[in-house]
């Protein structure tokens, strides 16, 4: 769970440090999603982000996380996920790794 956070750290530090806190502090007041829930609830964070940033901006974020989540995953699909089913996706072999 850490290293799916870690990734979604890198993904909006993309857009600034300042917007990060911006999104944990609002999801966290506003939505009541607390940043470690996000990885068990990952379509709250989605929706949570398009409500404060809208369909279009929302795309682009998603993107960026999903491009760190693929990146530190080993995820083949990268451009045709979306955040919610990257985040699964590595959830899986987070759990398969530890099988193994």
């Amino acid at each position: 769970m850490k290293e799916i956070l870690e990734c979604i750290d890198r993904g909006l530090d993309t857009f600034g440090v300042n917007m990060k806190q911006v999104v944990y502090y609002r999801i966290q007041t506003v939505n009541h999603l607390n940043r470690e829930e996000i990885v068990q609830k990952p379509l709250e964070f989605v929706n949570s982000l398009a409500d404060m940033f809208g369909s279009v901006a929302v795309k682009i974020i998603e993107k960026s996380i999903v491009r760190e989540i693929a990146q530190q995953f080993k995820l083949d699909k990268e451009h045709s996920l979306d955040l919610v089913t990257a985040i699964k996706e590595a959830r899986l072999r987070m759990a398969k790794n530890r099988i193994d």
